[in-house]
């Protein structure tokens, strides 16, 4: 959204040297997270036996400078199969991932925003 793309821009400039900080900290306590929910929402149930990677915190966060990696943990690589529609077993790709991302993004940025317009009020700011 350039909307919501622009007032981020507008408030990180509002908190020179600070900015980057609250992102970082924004994204790791909540927006990952809601990134994470979302994309699990979008797993199936599988039919199979054993645990279900809906069920069992299937992805692992790795955080970098303003902003995270997410990706199967090692018990769940098998996700990228249905994700993408690769085999026999996958005829659609369900793009767990990308509708996920997509969901979550504008959730995401508005927690950066209020984080931003947060920071700057207990400092003091406009």
């Amino acid at each position: 959204n350039d909307e919501q793309m622009s007032k981020l821009a507008e408030h990180m400039q509002s908190l020179p040297g600070r900015s980057e900080e609250v992102i970082n900290r924004t994204l790791k306590q909540s927006g990952a997270k809601e990134m994470v929910q979302a994309i699990v929402g979008f797993i199936p149930l599988s039919k199979g036996k054993g645990p279900h990677a809906k069920n069992s915190n299937p992805i692992k966060v790795k955080m970098i400078n303003l902003g995270f990696e997410l990706m199967p943990k090692p018990k769940f690589k098998y996700l990228v199969f249905p994700d993408q529609g690769v085999g026999r077993r996958n005829p659609i790709a369900q793009k767990m991932f990308e509708r996920g991302a997509e969901q979550s993004n504008d959730k995401i940025l508005n927690l950066l925003i209020e984080a931003l317009i947060e920071e700057n009020n207990n400092l003091g700011g406009k």
